[in-house]
C-alpha cells in the first residue's frame, strides 16, 4: 500500500522542526547553521518524495508529436493544446453542446441526450444589454481558486491575460481582439508593425517619419525575395503534379486562379499578382496560398520588420476593460453579437508568473508588461503555469509529465500523474494493446477499427480496448453552385431551385448504405446542413423535423417506413422526374429528351478521392451516376487526384458539383458561408461557393447574430436552413466520428465523462479519472 503524501510531508516536518530544536538545546547558536540543516532535511524530504512518486498512478496517454509550446497565449498544435487545457482554466467553459456556461459558480445544469449534467466553472457571468447599444459582460469570479503554485487567481490575472491578447504585437491563435471592446481599436490603432506601415506607404514613399530610407529600400527588396520564393514552391508544386509544363509561371497561376499573367511572366510577376488579388492582406495571401514555407518563414530579417511603431497618440490602456473589485470586472463592448461571447473562453494565466507584478499598476494603466512587447511572456512558452487540474513536471519531444494539482479547485485529482507519450495515429491501437498506453484518439479510420476489433475479439468495445465513439465538428456534403446549375441563367428562379432539388432527392436517396459500406460506424447520415454536434442542429423528434429531400413536387413524402435503399432510389428518381419537369425539361416516357435554356442533360462533379475512390461519398455518387442514367442525366463524376485542385476550380465557379466536408466552428453562425452582403454588409468569404443571394436569409443571419438569447437564434437557424435546403445548394450526407480509446484493464470506465463531444472530452472532468488497482 502506497502512503499518502500528505502524511509522508508531515512525517518529514515534524523530524526536521525536532532536529531543529535538538540544534538549539545543543547550544547552537548561529543562524546560518539551523538554516543549513533545515536545508538538508528538506533535501532528504526531496528525495524520499521522488522515491515515492515512482509509486504513484500514472495515466500514460498517447499522443502527436508536441511542438513544445505550451503557453495559454501561444500553443498552436492539438498536442500542446492538451498541455494547456489541463494545466490551466478558461474564463469560460462549454456545455456538451457547445453553449456557454454562464452561471459557473453554483453549477449550471443542461440537458443533453435526454440526460440532465451540470457544468461548473471559475465565475459567473451576467449580459446587459443598454439602449444606446452597449453591452456589459459583467464577470465575477470563485474567490478560491489557486494557480498550482498557491498563489490566488483574481481579477488582475484576468485583465493581465486579456490585454496580453489585445496587445498590437500579440500573434497567437486567439481572435480576442476582434472583439467590439470600447476603446479596443484605438488602443491598438495607436500602435502598428513596421511591416503594415511600409505596405501601406508603398515602395516609392518619401516620408521618412517613422523608419528610415535604408530599412524602407531593404524591406522591399527582402518581400520580393522572399515572394519570388514563396511563388516559386506554388510554380513547382503545379509542375510536379502534372497539371503545367516545366516553366510556366502563367499556367500555374491560372491553375491558382490569378489569370492575365502573360507567357513570359516571372515568379515575380506571379507574386505581385497576388498580393493586388489580396489588396496587400500578406498574412491572407500567405495562409491562403502557401504549399511550402509561409511567406513570413521565407523572408530575411522579418522579425525586425514586425516591431511596433508608436503613431499619433500612444493610448495605455482599453476603456472597456474594468475593474470592479477583487474578483470581478466588467467588459464594456460597443454592440451586441453572440459570437463575441465565445470569444471570452480565454485562458486565464497568472500575472505573477508570465507577467512582471512590478509593471502591472491598475490605477495608472500599466498591466504587467511594457506594451507592445511580449519577449517576456514568450520566454515560458515551454514551461507553463496555471490553476488547471494538473501541474507542469517535465517535457521533451518524446514525453511530457503533468503531476496532480492538489489546489484545483474541483478537488484534488484521483490520478497523481499523466505521462503524454509521443506516437502516431497508427501506433496508438496496438501500443494500447501492448500494454504500453491507456488512453488515445486516434484517427477513426478503416484500419483504427479494424485493430481494435482485433484486439477485442471482434467488438469494438471489449476486455482489451474500451471505445467512445462520438460527433466530430466536420460533416460531408454534396455542394452545388447556383450560378452553374439553373435555368435561363437566373440563380433563384423556381425553375432553378427545381434542377437542383431533382439532383438532391437521389443524391440524398443513395446515402445510407452507401455510407455505411464506405465508412461503418465511423460516420452516420445527417438530415440538415449543419454540424450535428451544434446545439442549433434539428434533432428527430423535434417539431417539424424531416429527411433531407424526401418530398415530391407536391410536398408529399416520397418514402414509407421499412423501404429497401433500392425502392427509395426508385421513387427518389419518379419525384425528381417531377422536379426537372418543373424546371422546364422535356420529360418522355420516364426520360429526360430535352433541357431548358440555360440547363444541361450532363453536368460534371468534382470528388477528391486520391484519384482511387478513396472518399466517403464515391460509392453514393457512384449510385446515383447509375440512377440518374436510366433517366437520361448524365453525372461526370471527376476523380481529383490532388484535393487543392478543388478550391481553385471552386473559386473560378467552375465547379457546378462537388463533394467536401466542413470543419465546423463552435457558433453555427452562418456568416461566413451564406451571407450574401449587399445592403447589409460584404458577403461572408464562402459565399462563391453556392452563391446565394437571398435577402431574407441574410435578414435572418444578422437577426441570430444580433441576440443574446439561445433559445430564439436556434428558432432563427431553423428558418435559415429551410431556406438553405430550399436554394438545393447543400445536400447533408454524413458526419464523421471520432474516437477515445482507454485500456480496459487499466481505466476505471465509470469515471470517464459520459456523453464526451467535440466540446466536452477526456480532460473536462480529468480530476475524477481513475486507475484500476492491480
Amino acid at each position: 500500500m502506497i502512503r499518502k503524501k500528505t502524511e509522508t510531508k508531515t512525517l518529514i516536518k515534524t523530524v526536521a522542526v525536532l532536529t531543529v530544536l535538538m540544534l538549539i538545546f545543543a547550544g547552537c547558536s548561529e543562524v546560518s547553521d539551523i538554516s543549513d540543516t533545515v536545508i538538508e532535511e528538506k533535501t532528504e524530504e526531496t528525495d524520499f518524495m521522488q522515491q515515492q512518486e515512482e509509486e504513484d498512478s500514472v495515466l500514460r496517454v498517447g499522443t502527436l508529436p508536441f511542438n513544445g509550446n505550451f503557453s495559454p497565449f501561444f500553443y498552436e498544435s492539438s498536442s500542446d493544446k492538451q498541455i494547456v487545457d489541463l494545466t490551466s482554466v478558461p474564463l469560460l467553459s462549454f456545455d456538451r453542446t457547445g453553449g456557454i456556461i454562464t452561471k459557473g459558480i453554483e453549477g449550471q445544469t443542461v440537458s443533453y441526450g435526454g440526460k440532465e449534467y451540470t457544468y461548473f466553472g471559475i465565475c459567473d457571468l451576467e449580459i446587459t444589454e443598454h439602449t444606446n447599444g452597449q453591452v456589459y459582460y459583467d464577470f465575477t469570479l470563485r474567490d478560491d481558486i489557486l494557480f498550482s503554485d498557491g498563489m490566488p487567481l483574481t481579477a488582475d490575472d484576468v485583465i493581465f491575460s486579456m490585454y496580453v491578447l489585445c496587445d498590437p504585437s500579440y500573434d497567437g491563435k486567439s481572435d480576442f481582439s476582434t472583439l467590439p471592446i470600447r476603446g479596443l481599436t484605438e488602443y491598438i490603432d495607436s500602435t502598428s508593425p513596421l511591416i503594415d506601415l511600409l505596405i501601406e506607404a508603398g515602395d516609392d514613399n518619401l516620408d521618412f517619419t517613422y523608419w528610415t530610407e535604408e530599412q524602407q529600400t531593404s524591406f522591399w527588396a527582402d518581400l520580393e525575395k522572399a515572394g519570388t520564393a514563396f511563388a516559386k514552391q506554388i510554380v513547382d508544386y503545379c509542375t510536379k503534379a502534372g497539371y503545367i509544363e516545366e516553366g510556366d509561371v502563367a499556367g500555374a497561376a491560372r491553375t491558382w486562379s490569378f489569370n492575365g499573367l502573360s507567357s513570359k511572366a516571372t515568379e515575380t510577376d506571379f507574386f505581385y499578382t497576388m498580393c493586388e488579388s489580396y489588396r496587400w492582406d500578406l498574412k491572407a495571401l500567405s495562409e491562403t496560398e502557401a504549399v511550402g514555407a509561409s511567406l513570413f518563414e521565407l523572408m530575411d530579417n522579418y522579425e525586425s520588420y514586425t516591431v511596433p511603431v508608436n503613431i499619433g497618440t500612444l493610448e495605455t490602456s482599453i476603456f472597456g476593460i474594468i475593474k470592479t473589485g477583487d474578483y470581478s470586472l466588467r467588459v464594456v463592448l460597443t454592440d451586441a453579437d453572440y459570437t463575441s461571447l465565445y470569444k471570452f473562453a480565454i485562458n486565464v494565466a497568472p500575472l505573477h508568473y508570465y507577467g512582471d507584478k512590478n509593471l502591472y499598476d491598475y490605477k495608472n494603466s500599466s498591466f504587467g508588461f511594457e506594451k507592445c512587447d511580449l519577449s517576456k511572456i514568450k520566454e515560458k512558452n515551454a514551461l507553463p503555469l496555471g490553476a488547471g487540474a494538473y501541474r507542469f513536471v517535465s517535457g521533451n519531444s518524446e514525453t511530457v509529465t503533468l503531476a496532480a494539482n492538489r489546489n484545483y479547485y474541483k478537488g484534488t485529482p484521483a490520478t497523481d500523474k499523466i505521462e503524454f507519450i509521443r506516437m502516431q495515429h497508427n501506433e496508438m491501437v496496438k501500443s494500447m494493446e501492448s500494454g504500453n498506453i491507456d488512453l488515445a484518439l486516434p484517427e477513426f479510420n478503416m484500419e483504427t477499427e479494424t485493430d481494435i476489433k482485433h484486439a477485442n475479439g471482434g467488438d469494438i468495445s471489449g476486455g482489451i480496448i474500451n471505445s467512445s465513439i462520438y460527433n466530430s465538428m466536420s460533416y460531408g456534403y454534396i455542394g452545388m453552385n447556383s450560378e452553374c446549375v439553373n435555368v435561363g441563367g437566373v440563380p433563384d428562379s423556381e425553375a432553378s431551385r427545381n434542377l437542383r432539388k431533382a439532383f438532391g432527392t437521389v443524391f440524398a436517396a443513395c446515402r445510407s448504405t452507401s455510407i455505411a459500406e464506405s465508412m461503418g460506424s465511423r460516420a452516420k447520415i445527417i438530415e440538415y446542413p449543419i454540424s450535428d454536434t451544434s446545439w442549433a442542429a434539428p434533432h428527430a423528434g423535434e417539431e417539424s423535423f424531416e429527411q433531407a429531400f424526401s418530398e415530391d413536387i407536391n410536398g408529399s413524402s416520397i418514402y414509407t417506413d421499412g423501404m429497401s435503399e433500392d425502392e427509395r432510389i426508385s421513387k427518389a428518381l419518379n419525384a425528381a422526374l417531377g422536379f426537372f419537369n418543373a424546371a422546364g425539361y422535356t420529360v418522355e416516357e420516364g426520360m429526360l429528351t430535352f433541357a431548358p435554356e440555360g440547363a444541361k442533360l450532363s453536368y460534371e462533379l468534382f470528388v477528391p478521392a486520391d484519384g482511387t475512390g478513396d472518399h466517403p461519398s464515391y460509392v453514393l455518387l457512384t449510385k446515383a451516376k447509375d440512377a440518374l442514367m436510366t433517366i437520361g442525366m448524365e453525372l461526370k463524376i471527376t476523380d481529383l487526384v490532388n484535393t487543392s485542385t478543388l478550391w481553385p476550380a471552386l473559386n473560378a465557379q467552375e465547379a457546378a458539383m462537388w463533394a467536401a466536408a466542413w470543419n465546423s466552428p463552435v457558433d453555427p453562425d452562418m456568416y461566413k458561408i451564406y451571407f450574401s452582403g449587399g445592403e447589409a454588409g460584404v458577403a461572408g468569404g464562402s459565399n462563391y461557393m453556392y452563391s446565394v443571394s437571398d435577402e431574407k436569409l441574410n435578414e435572418l443571419i444578422i437577426a441570430a447574430r444580433s441576440s443574446l438569447n439561445n433559445t430564439y437564434r436556434k428558432g432563427i437557424y431553423r428558418q435559415c436552413l429551410d431556406i438553405i435546403k430550399d436554394w438545393a445548394v447543400e445536400i447533408p450526407v454524413y458526419q464523421r466520428q471520432n474516437i477515445m480509446i482507454t485500456s480496459a484493464e487499466r481505466v476505471d470506465a465509470e469515471t470517464l465523462p459520459k456523453d464526451i463531444t467535440p466540446f466536452y472530452g477526456w480532460t473536462n472532468e480529468i480530476e475524477k479519472l481513475s486507475l484500476i488497482s492491480e
